[in-house]
């Protein structure tokens, strides 16, 4: 069970949902006052696995995918708003059978119960709490970058497949013109685009072409050109994944990727920047 949420995401899951249910009548905490009634140990476990059943099901996650899709970075507050009821389409169900009414009040109630010492301290508690907070927090949002990153991959080689082209046909018409240059789909390009990361997140832009076998080293020397600063040079190149920034090695190949972050670049989106920097 999650409690509601304030402005931002909700860390109580840890312990507070479930799924199957302790049949015996006897290990409810009953419908009255549940603001006095004290789960046992046994009770919270079986509140636990009632909740994540509820939360683990395809139709519940395939919607809160949906909401992380349309409406995480879009309208923030509103998603917040959304999640926390759509938590409630089980949470409404489930805590009635333990004396809790089914709605935020109910959660909050569940959630002070399930901050007792001989419930928190419990190893299986926690482990399925942790759990809980990977379906409802960690999953959804993993799952929809995922979709992002597989379909700016697809861009990516769609582009690639697009600069061969025209390489091959560059290097077809200084072949026809009697230029000794490589034949076509030798030195084919892709288009690779870098962002400048800042603390205030990201500033200067660049979209040049590198050879399709390059590596990072090469990108940040074509970045350099780009720029006229052999500085550039000296910059980390990296990638995000999730919430944190990965350092690249310079002899590691480009490979498929194509959009990077720099860091340690210092200069403005307004700076002196070469002609050929540009917007991606």
């Amino acid at each position: 069970a999650v409690a509601p949420e304030a402005d931002g995401d909700n860390d109580a899951a840890r312990g507070d949902a479930g799924a199957a249910d302790l049949r015996p009548e006897a290990v409810r905490p009953g419908p009255s006052s549940p603001e006095t009634a004290q789960l046992t140990l046994a009770q919270a476990l079986a509140l636990q696995k009632d909740l994540l059943e509820g939360f683990r099901a395809e139709e519940f996650q395939a919607k809160l995918r949906d909401l992380h899709r349309d409406l995480s970075e879009a309208d923030p507050r509103k998603f917040r708003a959304e999640r926390q009821r759509h938590f409630l389409t089980v949470q409404s169900v489930v805590l009635p059978r333990y004396g809790f009414s089914g709605d935020a009040k109910g959660v909050m109630q569940m959630m002070r119960q399930f901050e007792q010492p001989h419930i928190n301290s419990d190893e299986e508690f926690r482990v399925t709490g942790g759990y809980l907070d990977h379906l409802l927090f960690t999953a959804p949002a993993e799952a929809v970058a995922a979709e992002k990153a597989e379909k700016a991959e697809k861009a990516e080689a769609g582009e690639e497949v697009a600069g061969a082209a025209v390489t091959d046909e560059g290097a077809s018409k200084e072949s026809a013109q009697g230029d000794s240059g490589p034949g076509p789909g030798k030195t084919a390009m892709v288009r690779v685009h870098i962002e400048q990361h800042t603390e205030r997140g990201t500033g200067l832009e660049l979209s040049f072409l590198v050879p399709a076998r390059a590596t990072i080293s090469d990108v940040k020397a074509a970045a350099a050109r780009e720029l006229d600063d052999d500085k550039v040079k000296r910059c980390k190149i990296a990638r995000r994944q999730g919430e944190i920034l990965v350092a690249l090695k310079d002899g590691e190949a480009l490979g498929k990727r194509r959009r990077f972050l720099i860091l340690g670049l210092e200069r403005t989106a307004g700076s002196d920047a070469h002609p050929a920097a540009h917007k991606a």
